[in-house]
């Protein structure tokens, strides 16, 4: 049976070279680096050390035996001792660890730690930002509803709101970017901060000095501290996991976002093949990374209150009280802004962005995003009058319409277009077009093009059920509430429906004192006594497959001389029908101008 306990957040959410950076081996063979680049230093300084002393510690450096360590550790009760042991058997000398302390090991490979673990970090804060960037660009144009207290207030853009978060990031980035270039290593400072040991080692303070120098290149160090005890002070430390606790602050509050706009069907992180979404429900799609990004926030915040608690709490030269808080806020923290970070990038780029914009263009077309009263126009004798008059004037214009003929097929060949009813044969015509559903269309069209599945054939259509009727338990219980359109939902119940109910009276200024309603799909059962009429239609859905169609359509019109119209390439009502075939005669307008010249 294996007893060792495992680091969660390094086995399950960190990157591989974040891990190998913070490992027991990682760690050792930075402190062999370390001891190395001492022993050569003393060396060119006059101390004697053999050269093969140094090329025997670099053929082994990266030889490291945790267990025999640790049973060197049962016996010496002192980490650093045990792994110096370790390295001089295994090089054969004794030269390492010269006029040093163990703070002095310890203190700057944990630095050095720190400092590649930030550049890791920055690499992706900066990734982050270009793809906060781009995603702004993308859905620039991608209308919102802005809430102030999570009430609606005002129209945004979702490429807005990723800019907000991209700024927030930008700044941060800035602030982190200072860190890495002017993060300061305490060097060889001995027991208590005064070098005695290297000094009286080397002979004098001026070799001291170019040691520490020379020991700052080895670590990469553009700042070295200059006044320090046996610790630097454990406020670097806090302005280091503060500065990763700003970091995460933009992803979380993205995050928190994306979860609250999934719940209503807004967007979505993606979900990838073969992913499940909940082992009793697999269809779910739960925003789970999103949810994992709030939670190593507030892991972040844990490790930012224990690396506080040291800030401030140093006296003396410095004593090893705070060892056990930062063998772990320290890696944890690195390990989940790590993990943080490369789960952002992954839903920045699977996300999805459902069509919400139909609906604020819908909106937008009705005139309901305006603050004032709206007059709206209906037709004096209802739809009916459409057929009418444009009857009359396909007839006056010589023109033959046939009723009661159903079309059952449509071919098209290189010698033409072709039409056959349920009651003749195939006829040729110049030019057909379809003034019907578009699933419809495809089910006529004998020989449809790859185009036209793919771009038809993408809209679905949802069944709803129709009812006339006069029963008032549809509308509002207050008179005052009634509008032309109203809806009634069922939110609160398991199986949660929406029914939408409109007001013909106020609609069609009917002439009648009884009040008639019609009913889509209504949430709660109308009194049979009180229905008229009952029908099924069969109404376009606006998903976001959908509203790529619409922007496709002009793609394929005219194709084959075939064309489409009909509500469902807009908003799915009687206007947009008439727009899209207006639209068609414009074009036919255009060709005929285009022939004549």
């Amino acid at each position: 049976m294996n007893s060792e306990i495992s680091n969660v957040l390094a086995e399950r959410y960190a990157s591989n070279p974040m891990k190998n950076l913070w490992s027991a081996t990682g760690k050792i063979i930075l402190e062999r680096e370390f001891w190395i680049a001492v022993m050569k230093a003393q060396k060119s300084l006059g101390i004697k050390i053999e050269e093969k002393a140094i090329k025997s510690s670099i053929a082994v450096k990266a030889s490291v035996d945790l267990e025999s360590i640790q049973a060197r550790e049962k016996i010496t009760k002192h980490d650093v001792k045990a792994r110096l042991e370790e390295f001089a058997e295994k090089a054969g000398h004794q030269h390492a660890h010269k006029g040093m302390t163990s703070r002095d090991l310890t203190e700057n490979v944990e630095q050095l730690q720190v400092h590649r673990s930030l550049s890791l970090i920055l690499d992706k804060g900066v990734a982050a930002l270009l793809a906060l960037s781009q995603k702004a660009e993308e859905y620039r144009d991608i209308p919102l509803t802005a809430r102030s207290h999570n009430v609606p207030a005002q129209v945004t853009t979702l490429g807005k709101r990723m800019a907000n978060w991209g700024e927030e990031l930008e700044r941060v980035l800035d602030a982190l970017t200072s860190l890495c270039v002017n993060y300061p290593y305490r060097g060889l400072k001995g027991a208590v901060g005064t070098r005695l040991d290297q000094v009286t080692l080397l002979g004098n303070v001026e070799k001291a000095d170019k040691l520490d120098r020379k020991l700052m290149e080895h670590l990469g160090a553009v700042a070295n501290w200059q006044n320090v005890g046996q610790v630097y002070p454990r406020s670097l430390d806090f302005e280091v996991v503060s500065i990763l606790v700003r970091l995460a602050a933009a992803p979380s509050n993205f995050a928190k976002t994306l979860r609250i706009m999934a719940g209503h069907e807004l967007l979505g992180e993606g979900f990838a093949k073969g992913q499940t979404g909940s082992s009793a429900m697999p269809h779910k799609m739960n925003s789970r990374s999103c949810e994992r990004i709030n939670g190593f926030h507030a892991i972040l915040n844990g490790h930012l209150a224990m690396v506080s608690s040291l800030s401030g709490d140093q006296w003396n030269e410095g004593d090893v009280s705070c060892s056990v808080v930062r063998r772990v806020a320290l890696p944890d923290a690195f390990f989940a802004i790590d993990g943080l970070l490369d789960t952002f990038l992954t839903v920045l780029g699977q996300m999805e962005v459902f069509p919400a914009k139909s609906l604020v263009q819908f909106f937008d077309n009705h005139s309901l995003l305006s603050w004032n009263t709206n007059q709206w126009y209906t037709v004096d004798g209802g739809s009916q009058q459409y057929v009418s008059r444009i009857s009359k004037a396909i007839s006056e214009a010589g023109g033959q319409i046939k009723v009661s003929s159903k079309v059952v097929s449509v071919k098209r060949n290189e010698t033409g277009l072709f039409l056959k009813t349920d009651k003749e044969n195939w006829q040729k015509f110049d030019k057909i077009i379809f003034a019907c559903h578009s699933d419809q269309a495809l089910k006529i069209l004998e020989n449809p093009t790859k185009e036209e599945i793919k771009i038809i054939g993408s809209i679905k259509y949802q069944r709803n059920r129709a009812i006339v009727h006069s029963d008032t338990n549809q509308m509002p219980k207050r008179k005052r509430a009634w509008a032309s359109w109203v809806y009634k939902s069922k939110y609160m119940k398991p199986d949660p429906k929406v029914g939408i109910t409109y007001w013909m009276n106020s609609l069609q200024s009917l002439p009648t004192d009884q009040q008639i309603f019609v009913s889509l799909n209504p949430s709660s059962d109308i009194n049979e006594d009180l229905i008229f009429d009952e029908s099924i239609f069969e109404h376009p859905v606006f998903d976001k497959a959908a509203f790529q169609a619409q922007e496709q359509l002009n793609s394929i019109q005219g194709l084959n001389s075939t064309y489409y119209c009909g509500a469902w390439t807009r908003f799915g009502f009687h206007e947009d029908g008439y727009e899209s075939a207006v639209r068609i005669a414009e074009q036919f307008n255009r060709l005929q101008v285009k022939k004549a010249a």
